[in-house]
């Protein structure tokens, strides 16, 4: 049997190793890595969404961070945290070593224009896949059009908004 140490570390290294996107885009393989682990139901992971999103720091590693906390301690969260980490680090690095060779690489401009419609594309998956915990009230529509609104049309800041549809949110709930 797997020790949780060792799940949480491997879980959260491939998920680092084999997503590409970032937070949004990666949403659906960390959904269908932790819930076949019984980890998270559909509920709970939205609102690790939610959290993950509000809070500072890139979403798969604070998502990596509550989950292994939940399920394995401060050394579980440590240790998934690492093993989100610890890929992206090491092609960051790889990638700034060779930096002078692969800005003229045929090689990368062809992965990257493969690589950019698929990430939107999973962007589009995640906000599907979180959506469909969100409920169809008053408000939740409101915050979502109110949200769009004001990034898109006021260029208001991300970090505003969210805390302006937490204050909305809180309020309506009282």
């Amino acid at each position: 049997m797997m020790s949780k140490y060792w799940l949480m570390f491997s879980l959260f290294f491939k998920i680092g190793a084999f997503s590409f996107g970032g937070g949004l885009a990666m949403l659906p393989a960390i959904y269908q890595s932790v819930a076949s682990y019984n980890l998270v139901n559909m509920a709970e992971f939205t609102n690790l969404v939610a959290i993950s999103q509000a809070t500072p720091g890139a979403m798969v590693i604070n998502a990596a961070t509550y989950i292994g906390m939940e399920y394995a301690g401060f050394m579980g969260a440590l240790l998934a945290t690492l093993g989100a980490s610890i890929p992206s680090a090491g092609i960051v690095l790889l990638v700034f070593s060779l930096s002078g060779k692969i800005k003229k690489s045929r090689w990368i401009d062809m992965f990257l224009k493969g690589v950019r419609p698929a990430t939107v594309g999973l962007i589009a998956v995640g906000a599907v896949f979180v959506s469909r915990e969100v409920s169809l009230e008053i408000v939740p529509i409101a915050i979502f059009f109110i949200t769009m609104l004001l990034s898109i049309k006021f260029k208001v800041n991300p970090v505003i908004i969210t805390f302006l549809m937490m204050i909305i949110g809180a309020i309506a709930c009282v």
